[in-house]
């Protein structure tokens, strides 16, 4: 394999989408994240910044991470299980978490 190939891929949007029913409202449109962009929003001790991850994932509609805390604060658990879901399907980390660093769920914290 020409590692071109491999290097591009990272300059590549991702195509893979997923759509999120949202009870009876609708749904919301997520990507997956990159190595990096998980990277960018675990902390040291292995948790997750939720609301950061959902943010950057979310392709429709966009919504920074101070609008995530807003929605989730005032909606049921399930939105957030069923979001973070999708992401960690889309990005690849949803089988074998638990044998890397990546974290399957984590806090939501404010930013």
């Amino acid at each position: 394999m020409d590692k071109s190939i491999l290097l591009a891929r990272g300059q590549q949007q991702h195509r893979d989408t997923d759509e999120v029913p949202i009870g009876y409202i609708g749904a919301v449109t997520v990507r997956g994240l990159t190595r990096a962009e998980v990277r960018q929003y675990t902390e040291k001790d292995g948790t997750a910044d939720e609301n950061g991850m959902i943010a950057c994932a979310l392709v429709d509609p966009e919504m920074t991470a101070d609008e995530v805390g807003q929605w989730l604060d005032g909606a049921p658990a399930g939105d957030s299980v069923a979001v973070m879901d999708a992401i960690a399907r889309l990005s690849g980390f949803d089988e074998g978490a638990q044998k890397s660093r990546v974290p399957r769920h984590g806090k939501r914290r404010r930013r």
